[in-house]
């Protein structure tokens, strides 16, 4: 003859299904954080890409005087460069006389791109410079 015991071990069916909703949950919350992070990281990359392409156009820009610069490309100049279905678009512009300084040029590059290809999410990265007319370079 069996003895039969009343407090039977192991979990219910209820009890199991509590503990996946719970888990499912925690799980939901990570893969959300998960996707932030890479967005997240995307958009700093495709930041920092920009703001090296308006340092580099900066930099090319260093190399040549106030007059070349304006005698040289039209007051707005625009160049196009596309990395990993990305279309960064970089402009600069020679602002002179800056505030009633005649001796003075404010230079300014601007990269801009859009977010997905969606040009109502437009980023920018700006570079500025103060030069003086009066400099041979």
């Amino acid at each position: 003859m069996r003895l039969r015991r009343n407090d039977q071990g192991g979990f219910t069916l209820i009890e199991v299904m509590i503990a996946m909703v719970v888990m499912v949950i925690g799980l939901t919350g990570v893969i959300m954080m998960q996707s932030a992070a890479v967005r997240g990281n995307r958009q700093s990359a495709q930041y920092s890409r920009a703001a090296l392409l308006a340092e580099e156009r900066m930099e090319q820009l260093r190399g040549e005087t106030v007059a070349q610069l304006q005698a040289g490309a039209p007051i707005a100049f625009t160049t196009t460069f596309v990395d990993k279905s990305v279309t960064y678009t970089t402009t600069y512009t020679v602002i002179t006389p800056l505030s009633g300084n005649p001796n003075l040029a404010q230079i300014k590059v601007t990269t801009s791109y859009a977010e997905n290809g969606d040009t109502t999410d437009l980023h920018v990265a700006t570079v500025e410079m103060i030069r003086t007319t009066l400099e041979n370079m």
